[in-house]
């Protein structure tokens, strides 16, 4: 919407919105938050570019674009959490990134032994918690009649791990076709349908980036939203 509509109370209503809503993904400290968003405008503004039909909407994609980057800057050299947390993105040894490290580890040992049918969804948890948490260095997750709140920490992890091969392919072989339809979009000559999928598109694309260093499919909300957001991706181009 803030692409489309150029009527001037709109586009600050939209562009607030967006800085609000941006501000708030800041204050999670999500480093894998902050790069899919990134990536995700990123191709956003490719679509923009390579498309004809989207070059009027480059002015506005700028704009949007530099006013996150300000926003994330002033985060950066204002609140220190944050400024460290981006600072140890690249580190390894820091605690969080070790602990995925070792979670990531902990699930490809798993994948080995069960790769074709995998072990089950929402099995692996409680697997970690039984044979892999002792041995862990970080956050321990067999406690007596505890329910292991802990995942592979990866969207194409999780999955494997769970359905195996033969799921996992099949996952991947979904996400693309609807990936084509997603880009097949691109081609609508109604301009608010065309800008409505650029959004889609740009949230197909951060949910699967995330999806490399986070796993959502056991949260109903986020689950819940972004089906219906792809429903609405694959079907756009059916509202009259």
């Amino acid at each position: 919407a803030f692409v489309f509509d150029y009527a001037k109370r709109k586009v600050n209503f939209y562009l607030i919105s967006i800085l609000f809503l941006f501000q708030a993904l800041i204050f999670t400290y999500s480093r894998a938050a902050i790069i899919s968003v990134a990536l995700s405008l990123a191709f956003m503004l490719f679509a923009c570019v390579k498309n004809p039909l989207l070059q009027s909407k480059l002015k506005s994609m700028f704009f949007l674009i530099s006013a996150i980057a300000i926003l994330y800057t002033a985060n950066i050299f204002v609140d220190l959490a944050a400024s460290r947390r981006m600072s140890s993105i690249a580190d390894v040894k820091a605690r969080s990134s070790s602990e995925r490290i070792y979670i990531w580890k902990s699930a490809l040992k798993t994948f080995v032994v069960h790769p074709m049918l995998g072990i089950g969804p929402d099995n692996f948890r409680w697997l970690y918690a039984a044979k892999f948490s002792e041995k862990s260095p970080f956050l321990k997750w067999n406690y007596p009649n505890y329910d292991p709140g802990i995942d592979s920490n990866s969207l194409y992890l999780e999955t494997f791990v769970s359905l195996g091969v033969v799921g996992g392919i099949a996952f991947l072989y979904l996400m693309a076709r609807i990936f084509g339809l997603l880009i097949a979009n691109f081609q609508l000559r109604d301009d608010y349908l065309l800008c409505i999928s650029i959004g889609i598109f740009g949230a197909f694309i951060s949910y699967f980036v995330h999806g490399i260093f986070d796993h959502f499919s056991f949260y109903t909300s986020i689950t819940l939203c972004f089906w219906l957001i792809i429903g609405l991706g694959v079907k756009i181009k059916n509202i009259p």
